[in-house]
């Protein structure tokens, strides 16, 4: 299995994985058209989109979006203080 294929078929997973998560967010979502409209429900659509769109049309720049989903771990940063005292808590025993 040649790298190109290999990295085709993680892409493939991938999007797959996060537009499932996508749907599930949209499901549970009060708000469905405040969940598609707001700052990451655009980005999540941004970040899937271009693989869909992509058939015959070369869209590789539009998936620098897909970096931005990386913002989202920027909001756990909140939660650091307390995740050190689970690791804390677990080096104990």
């Amino acid at each position: 299995m040649t790298t190109k294929s290999l990295l085709n078929i993680s892409e493939a997973v991938l999007i797959g994985i996060f537009s499932v998560e996508y749907l599930l967010r949209l499901y549970v979502a009060d708000k469905k058209i405040g969940f598609v409209f707001s700052f990451f429900g655009l980005i999540d659509l941004l970040a899937i989109l271009p693989f869909y769109l992509s058939v015959g049309l070369d869209l590789r720049s539009i998936r620098v979006f897909r970096l931005l989903r990386l913002f989202r771990l920027f909001k756990l940063l909140r939660y650091n203080q307390a995740i050190n005292r689970f690791h804390q808590a677990l080096m104990i025993n």
